[in-house]
């Protein structure tokens, strides 16, 4: 049986934690233009990502 790779599961909790904080932090999106930028950048790139490492273990 193969091992674990660390740095797949490493980019994999990374991109969980920037889902937590992208919920958490859109109740304030609206309040300031950093918030927004954030929470942007965060959802802009999770879900290709997500869908690449999916890929490359299917």
């Amino acid at each position: 049986m193969n091992t674990r790779n660390a740095y797949f599961d490493n980019a994999k909790f990374v991109l969980i934690f920037l889902v937590v904080f992208g919920h958490m932090i859109s109740p304030y999106r609206t309040d300031s233009n950093g918030m927004l930028s954030i929470y942007h950048f965060i959802f802009i790139f999770h879900m290709p990502v997500f869908i690449l490492l999916a890929g490359y273990f299917s």
